[in-house]
């Protein structure tokens, strides 16, 4: 078994950083350091993004939970979080205990790990909806991405039940939580600012590795040529052994010499030293660091398209779940008239909808207006609207299908058919509306993102809906991600005042706290 450790640390005027890795050959995990345990289990904002750590934290004081709710619906958290509750006291109370400390070693910087006690257990399972609640005696796991206004989202983050773990070992346990969050980990593509410094070390020791190849060049063997002096200048009489004279006199016959002379000796040494030309291995190393920069570039490409495939399956799988329900729910729909009466109209096909879908996003502009009459007014930029032009049909006709489910909630509330608000409507689309999946939309930013990116995301509205003329629009849907672009459409909802939604913004992902 080998374990191999990367540790890179950057200290720079306006940030530092540090970058562990630790792997291991084989099917075993790699133990994490004590340092870094020490580290990541610390509360006190060492870790960004993580106001409880990386590693075993216990929760007695129940004024904490809603930071830890903010916490477990964040978007920039990347890594999973395990909550149980812990009973104080008792010999089961006090080994359940143990074992947590034990798998939060096991998993210590690749995810939190959560212990409430009864009190604190209790008000989070107030605070949370009742499908996404840490069941009592369990370890529920929350990975990134939770959404709570979303019912199907649940699904996603299992419970590990009181039965199973009595069944289990606290060791099987332990690498059933620690599977979990590795593989969490691993779906992640590696920094940018770190694969920057990972580049730059690997050239530094591909540039040491040749100069160790080649450590003489031309200049350095004349240097050691001119210090050789004549022999005659300090002529003293050595004796050769019988093997040295027979070496001497088999070199002579190689190269045809009778005298081994002085100018000789030189000419042989000059010839060696120009044996390969410095020039040459100077373009042999440039040719090597070269080569090797590109495969770091694909590395780094291969990595990013690694994580896009992953939020796409992700992505899919929840259009899946949600197609599901949706035809569970036509099911029930049909069943309900045929026993009304009325077979034919719940059986019948409709006629296909030849729908518009703009080719680019500069088709899109060029229909916003036509949204208007539907309540769903443009107040942005059209220019940042142009600049993701690039990211093509998809992302132009996912944003036109995101500001037609606008128009539709707009519609559905006029209608009576639905009462609530944009992220409640997606999730319950009336029949008949327009649809966008609810996992593509998110109905604020992370306390985070707005502490330090708020003024970013204040648009334009009308002095009717805000004297100032601009509002922050924290909601906003999420389009078709390509590469490293993750095209973005922030509004504000001013149906209570006007019956219209105002779109402020269109264009590429505005910054948030985990910006690379």
């Amino acid at each position: 078994m080998h374990f191999h450790t990367e540790l890179i640390w950057s200290q720079g005027s306006e940030e530092c950083w540090l970058w562990i890795d630790v792997s291991a050959d084989g099917d075993k995990f790699a133990s994490t350091p004590r340092l870094v345990r020490r580290l990541v289990e610390s509360p006190n904002g060492l870790i960004a993004g993580y106001p409880f750590g990386l590693g075993f934290t216990r929760i007695s004081d129940i004024d904490r939970i809603p930071d830890l709710v903010e916490f477990l619906g964040s978007e920039q958290r990347d890594l999973p979080v395990f909550v149980a509750e812990v009973e104080s006291g008792g010999d089961s109370g006090n080994q359940f205990l143990l074992d947590a400390r034990s798998w939060a070693r096991d998993t210590a910087g690749l995810a939190t790990f959560i212990a409430l006690d009864a009190d604190s257990a209790r008000a989070l399972r107030e605070a949370l909806p009742a499908r996404f609640t840490p069941p009592e005696g369990a370890v529920r796991t929350y990975l990134p991405g939770v959404d709570f206004e979303n019912p199907q989202d649940a699904r996603r983050h299992r419970i590990l039940g009181a039965d199973r773990m009595a069944r289990d070992s606290a060791t099987k346990v332990g690498l059933l939580l620690g599977t979990v969050a590795r593989r969490v980990s691993q779906q992640r593509p590696i920094p940018g600012r770190v694969r920057a410094a990972q580049r730059l070390i690997q050239q530094a020791e591909d540039r040491q590795f040749l100069e160790g190849l080649f450590p003489s060049t031309k200049t350095d063997a004349n240097q050691r040529i001119s210090g050789i002096d004549h022999a005659a200048d300090h002529a003293e009489a050595v004796l050769l052994t019988n093997e040295e004279t027979a070496n001497v006199a088999a070199l002579k016959e190689m190269l045809g010499v009778s005298t081994v002379t002085d100018d000789f000796v030189l000419e042989l040494a000059q010839s060696f030293a120009e044996r390969i030309k410095p020039e040459s291995v100077m373009a042999l190393q440039d040719k090597i660091l070269k080569q090797t920069a590109s495969i770091s570039d694909f590395q780094e490409e291969k990595d990013l398209l690694e994580a896009e495939i992953q939020e796409m399956n992700n992505e899919f799988e929840g259009l899946v779940e949600e197609s599901v329900a949706m035809q569970r729910r036509i099911a029930s729909l049909q069943r309900k008239l045929a026993m009304a009466g009325k077979a034919q109209e719940a059986y019948e096909q409709d006629e296909p909808v030849d729908e518009f879908a703009p080719e680019d996003f500069a088709e899109l502009v060029d229909h916003l207006r036509d949204l208007e009459k539907e309540g769903v007014v443009f107040t942005g930029d059209k220019e940042d609207v142009l600049a993701v032009d690039s990211f093509g049909r998809n992302s132009a006709s996912m944003a036109w299908k995101a500001l037609k489910a606008l128009g539709g909630y707009l519609r559905a509330k006029g209608d009576g058919a639905f009462q609530g608000n944009v992220h409640q409507y997606l999730n319950t689309i009336p029949p008949g509306y327009p649809v966008y999946p609810a996992t593509r939309h998110a109905p604020r930013e992370s306390e985070t993102t707005m502490k330090m990116y708020g003024d970013l995301r204040r648009f334009a509205v009308p002095s009717t809906v805000d004297p100032d003329g601009s509002v922050t629009m924290q909601a906003h849907f999420k389009l078709h991600k390509a590469g490293m672009k993750s095209p973005r459409i922030h509004y504000c909802d001013a149906s209570s005042m006007d019956g219209r939604i105002y779109v402020g913004y269109i264009g590429e992902h505005l910054r948030v706290s985990s910006t690379n």
